[in-house]
């Protein structure tokens, strides 16, 4: 019998944990509040466990259920790779556990979007200190590199960092094209001449948004992106005027 201590891979998993692990899988799903903000993963799902085994991290849910008839009859279905990067632990390669339901035959995988987007291997609380630094502080993409690197052990390129900040970026013009056509407005869907009434026939008292066009398109430059939001409401039109079909 091999009677060499085995030291757990994280400070959160005493060693009988680790060793109990391959029996009772609950033994070492529990996370301090300090590793959960040592790693940036404050804000996960609460329903998302994490587990670390042989360095590896292990997720699945605490409750699964099937996302399209509900039934918490599921399986276990296998499992799929993905590297992710996590502040303080740098590349880190994740486990994401696969389900069968056995009601209606469907298979899904844990959902971890609240850590990390689909199509990204860089985590959000990454994301969100690299737009941070570069907003408030103004450094390089080049120095940004160097900051993951040197102190939260995350090393990715400066191509990756770049794409960090055109994507926030990005957000923040879907945003402001959804609050740009008249539909965004609080009265929209009514004839002008109902507005002008509610407002007491003050001019100045109708929201601006009313006076919006009724479609526009935004051309990002950097992204080649186009953001098309609004319609001309046709029957909205014809029924301010008086038109009948």
């Amino acid at each position: 019998m091999n009677k060499d201590n085995i030291k757990a891979p994280c400070s959160i998993l005493e060693d009988k944990q680790l060793k109990l692990f391959d029996f009772f899988e609950e033994f070492s799903e529990y996370e301090s509040y300090g590793e959960k903000l040592s790693n940036g993963c404050l804000n996960s799902d609460d329903n998302l466990i994490r587990l670390t085994k042989h360095g590896n991290f292990y997720f699945k849910y605490k409750y699964a259920f099937c996302p399209d008839c509900y039934s918490s009859n599921v399986v276990k279905n296998g499992n799929y790779v993905r590297k992710l990067y996590f502040l303080n632990v740098g590349e880190q390669k994740c486990i994401i556990q696969k389900y069968k339901c056995k009601k209606c035959g469907k298979i899904f995988y844990t959902d971890i979007k609240s850590i990390v987007d689909e199509n990204c291997n860089i985590t959000k609380p990454v994301i969100e200190y690299i737009n941070e630094i570069y907003s408030v502080s103004g450094n390089s993409i080049y120095k940004i590199q160097y900051m993951l690197k040197r102190f939260f052990n995350v090393d990715i390129s400066h191509q990756s960092i770049e794409s960090c900040i055109i994507s926030d970026e990005n957000d923040d013009i879907a945003d402001v094209a959804a609050k740009l056509p008249s539909s965004a407005a609080d009265g929209y869907g009514k004839p002008f001449f109902d507005v002008f009434k509610e407002a007491e026939f003050d001019f100045y008292k109708i929201d601006k948004g009313m006076f919006a066009p009724a479609e526009v398109v935004i051309n990002d430059l950097t992204t080649g992106k186009i953001y098309k939001e609004g319609y001309v409401n046709v029957d909205l039109l014809k029924k301010s005027f008086g038109v009948d079909n």
